[in-house]
């Protein structure tokens, strides 16, 4: 090779070398500092685009944490709340029971009642978290309440795992109006009793909204029409294989599940508790409280007082009415007074609030579940995308060394290739 000032070999490329060190010695520095191995799309286009989209799902995740938290925390309100509901029912049925007694005053025991009705509704008021209440009564929420149903994001997909209002209040589990002596509907079928499709018992309550409950088989839709102030339930029931009785016994379960009180004997339906009646037949032709009945087969609004014409039959404390109890076999109606009924419609209440405590209990689990898959998720997806991107730190401190010795060499190496045109000058002495 010939011998030039013009053109240093040798020095281009320990240039050339000291160039590509310091590319390097950048690229471990960024790495030392960040943590990265791969910190931008330039490092790994395809790598990067991954952990982009991972972390826009370890983002999400902590949404659905956050939200699963939230719902969590709702659940435990209600639960608590609910269950002091209970404990309020047991004591309830005592008090009840206790007034069946002769000489007890019965003043005194409703008031005790009244007390504990009144603790049952503020209890389920109350329930409220971050303006979510589902022990409320939608239709007159109480204070602070804005959201009666709970919606729980569940995972990154944006599927929620929901939660229904259960009304625990006292028209919800229905026990407005409780009392000792507790007016009674009872609806007596005769033996030639035999339920059809369609066939329903219409229940209206003292705000003027009424429930139908309609039998009806597994294919057969229901003929009644709901409106915003008409619930239509069906009542399942196959007339080829199940008995009158069983048909009977699904009609308790879903007028307790109404908000009702409801026992059956026999061939005797009680209806007590939140729609306690008077019958048509007592008021036929004459006022009850200002309305004139002259349809046998209805029954009037009632409020609580007392109604002359009720007590001539014995009904004290009567609350709201029934609409028209409309069965096409043989029944016939009537009204009492049973000292059971109080105890019953308190039955009936413990019933409803045991199916929602369970309700409750299970959504309770089911988020602690999610809570725990949810943590393991985002554990799992931020210990993938360190797999991916996250620098050595070991082997890049140990790199980085290596490198500066490198460029350290470089450096000598130019400054000996550069030194070597001056040995020229040696020619020429």
């Amino acid at each position: 090779m010939p011998f030039s000032i013009n053109t240093n070999v040798n020095a281009m490329a320990a240039v050339r070398s000291l160039n590509s060190l310091s590319t390097q010695m950048e690229k471990t520095q960024a790495r030392v500092e960040t943590g990265l191995k791969i910190g931008s799309a330039k490092d790994d286009p395809a790598v990067f685009a991954i952990s982009q989209a991972m972390r826009a799902d370890i983002k999400g995740l902590e949404a659905v944490k956050d939200s699963l938290g939230f719902g969590k925390a709702t659940l435990a309100v209600a639960n608590n709340a609910i269950k002091k509901i209970s404990d309020e029912l047991a004591a309830l049925k005592q008090w009840a029971l206790q007034g069946q007694q002769q000489g007890i005053d019965k003043a005194k025991m409703n008031e005790q009642i009244s007390n504990a009705l009144a603790n049952v509704q503020t209890y389920a008021d109350s329930a409220t978290f971050n303006g979510v209440n589902l022990l409320a009564n939608a239709n007159v929420p109480p204070a602070g309440a804005v959201d009666f149903n709970l919606d729980i994001i569940k995972d990154l997909t944006g599927a929620t795992l929901s939660v229904a209002n259960q009304d625990a209040t006292v028209q919800g589990i229905g026990l407005s109006g409780l009392k000792v002596e507790q007016g009674t509907m009872t609806i007596t079928f005769d033996n030639a009793i035999a339920f059809a499709n369609g066939d329903y018992v219409e229940l209206v309550r003292a705000d003027g909204t009424s429930v139908v409950f309609e039998f009806l088989d597994a294919l057969t839709p229901p003929s009644q029409v709901p409106s915003p102030t008409r619930q239509v339930l069906d009542v399942q029931y196959d007339s080829g294989t199940q008995s009158v009785l069983d048909g009977l016994d699904a009609l308790v379960a879903r007028i307790r599940s109404a908000g009702f009180g409801a026992t059956v004997d026999g061939g005797v339906l009680t209806i007590s508790g939140g729609i306690d009646v008077v019958a048509s037949a007592i008021a036929n032709g004459s006022t009850v409280n200002g309305d004139a009945d002259t349809d046998p087969s209805t029954y009037e609004v009632l409020g609580l007082t007392s109604d002359a014409a009720a007590n001539a039959a014995g009904v004290k404390y009567y609350q709201v009415v029934a609409g028209t109890p409309t069965i096409t076999a043989g029944a016939s109606f009537g009204i009492g007074n049973d000292a059971r009924a109080a105890i019953a419609a308190i039955d009936g209440a413990i019933e409803i609030v045991g199916t929602k405590m369970a309700t409750l209990g299970s959504a309770n689990r089911q988020v602690e579940g999610l809570q725990e898959f949810a943590a393991s998720l985002y554990d799992s997806v931020k210990e993938g995308l360190g797999a991916l991107v996250d620098a050595d730190l070991a082997a890049e401190s140990a790199q980085l060394t290596a490198l500066q010795t490198k460029q350290q060499l470089a450096v000598q190496s130019l400054s000996i290739a550069n030194q070597t045109p001056q040995s020229l000058l040696k020619l020429f002495q």
